[in-house]
């Protein structure tokens, strides 16, 4: 999904397709370019296979990896926009366009009962440990990519 915000996507669409996760309706693949439907396909059967895997108590497992999409369209803006953030900003957005954060959730989604609310709000959180291994991922990836971007 990276990829698609900060390599293929035309702003416009990138907002689309934002509206489209957040509204989290499989009828908003009609409106989306071609080159999106097949991530947007993918997005809402991993997300309709966990609510199916899980009950409906713990349906705030999904919630919570999808309400991080709009720090993708944050990085999509500065892109097009040719704006250069500050090192801050950059890491505050991109230590959750990095995957290291959604894995997370989605390894505690993945451990049942055992992942309670208050762990994924906790993870939500941005603890020492997700931040840590999020700014060592993603400052490797942007050094490994940043010429090609």
């Amino acid at each position: 999904m990276d990829d698609i915000y900060d390599a293929y996507g035309i702003l416009e669409e990138l907002e689309l397709y934002t509206e489209a996760i957040e509204r989290w309706d499989s009828n908003s693949i009609h409106q989306l370019p071609e080159y999106i439907k097949p991530c947007y396909q993918a997005v809402l059967y991993l997300h309709k296979e966990i609510e199916e895997m899980e009950n409906t108590k713990r349906l705030y497992c999904v919630h919570h990896a999808k309400d991080e999409i709009q720090n993708y369209l944050v990085e999509a803006k500065w892109l097009h926009g040719k704006y250069v953030p500050t090192i801050e900003e950059h890491m505050d957005v991109a230590r959750v366009t990095f995957v290291v954060p959604i894995f997370t959730i989605f390894s505690f989604v993945g451990m049942g009962e055992v992942a309670n609310k208050e762990a994924l709000d906790w993870v939500r959180q941005n603890p020492k440990i997700v931040r840590a291994c999020s700014a060592i991922i993603r400052l490797m990836d942007d050094m490994a990519s940043h010429n090609v971007q």
